[in-house]
């Protein structure tokens, strides 16, 4: 980066700054022309090659592959967890039971229907 950016190039990276910082992904450049008022997508991609050279930016062949040297997307900050294996989650097949019916069964008499109770009662008479 020793060689330092015109003003026009300065507010191509400000603009590219703004786009990542607002929406967390860079623009495409027919987004960049569109911002910057430039209809031509060759004088767009002009200035990036420029910039470019100059080492502020890299881009790839791709869409929405402009990213600044001095700035980190979002995604790029996130940690990568690799997956070592799945659990399968299968209904009715839980050696505690159901969480909502042990809370129903806290309100209701320890899961016990109010018939069950009558004849519990019924029973001890």
């Amino acid at each position: 980066m020793a060689k330092l950016l015109t003003k026009r190039q300065q507010t191509v990276i400000d603009v590219i700054r703004a786009w990542i910082k607002e929406r967390g992904y860079p623009p495409t450049i027919r987004e960049l022309g569109q911002k910057l008022g430039i209809k031509s997508l060759r004088g767009v991609t002009t200035h990036l090659d420029a910039i470019q050279k100059k080492g502020f930016l890299k881009r790839e062949p791709r869409a929405r592959s402009i990213s600044l040297s001095d700035l980190v997307a979002p995604f790029e900050r996130a940690i990568r967890v690799p997956i070592l294996g799945r659990i399968r989650a299968v209904p009715g097949n839980h050696s505690s039971g159901s969480g909502f019916r042990r809370h129903r069964a806290g309100l209701q008499g320890h899961g016990r229907s109010r018939r069950a109770r009558a004849r519990a009662a019924h029973a001890q008479c």
